[in-house]
């Protein structure tokens, strides 16, 4: 019985093994594998072109939230500069009062 099954083994070794080299040797499977290939190549390429545009219109964005961020900032800092009161403090020496 165990040489059924070695036999039946190799048959299908055998089946699967033709069956890969006649798909290897036949024109329509490079048909198919070729249009694939150029499918594949199309994706990546839209793909490449979508994140260019992505990074381009984020770093559009982030250089005006800093425009307007820097803007506010130093408009804040105008205002609270006039608001500030000038004041003499002079150091006291604690040794030199006793």
């Amino acid at each position: 019985m165990p040489v059924f099954y070695i036999l039946i083994t190799i048959l299908i070794v055998f089946v699967i093994i033709s069956l890969v080299l006649n798909l290897l040797f036949n024109p329509f499977t490079w048909l198919i594998i070729a249009v694939l290939t150029i499918v594949s190549m199309i994706r990546r390429h839209l793909y490449r072109k979508q994140v260019e545009e992505f990074n381009e219109e984020f770093q559009r964005r982030t250089q005006k939230k800093k425009e307007y961020y820097y803007q506010d900032t130093s408009s804040q800092k105008q205002a609270t500069n006039d608001d500030v009161i000038d004041v003499d403090y002079k150091i006291v020496d604690e040794d030199k009062e006793k």
